[in-house]
């Protein structure tokens, strides 16, 4: 059981309230990452960052709960997914406006996500 302030929540509250801080930021950001393209006059401008945000905040879903080793290498592999990029995360970039700047990093977190899963799965 988990208490914010003097109110106790049951376990799933807090999973909910994170997935949908999650996909409010999402919404967010595409807005955002629309206006910030047109505003500087290119793809996918290097001063928009809330993609990545919500790559990380999709990376530790799963186990928000976890250690500082978690979440260093939650940050490291999303980082290479965001880089390498693997198919569909490419692809996801050609999306027009905010939608492309926003689905890479959507893509290369939930990448992230499932590959942390997998470690902790295999560390066991």
């Amino acid at each position: 059981m988990v208490g914010l302030g003097c109110v106790p929540l049951a376990w799933p509250w807090p999973w909910v309230l994170l997935v949908g801080l999650t996909v409010g930021i999402f919404i967010l950001g595409v807005w955002a990452a629309s206006g910030a393209e047109k505003f500087f006059g290119r793809p996918d401008p290097r001063y928009v960052v809330i993609d990545e945000v919500v790559g990380q905040m999709l990376t530790f879903l799963a186990r928000p709960d976890r250690s500082w080793k978690w979440l260093l290498a939650g940050f490291v592999l999303f980082r290479i997914f965001d880089v390498v990029k693997p198919f569909p995360v490419r692809q996801a970039e050609r999306l027009p406006a905010g939608w492309g700047i926003m689905m890479d990093d959507v893509a290369a977190g939930v990448y992230s996500m499932g590959a942390l899963l997998l470690l902790s799965y295999l560390l066991q």
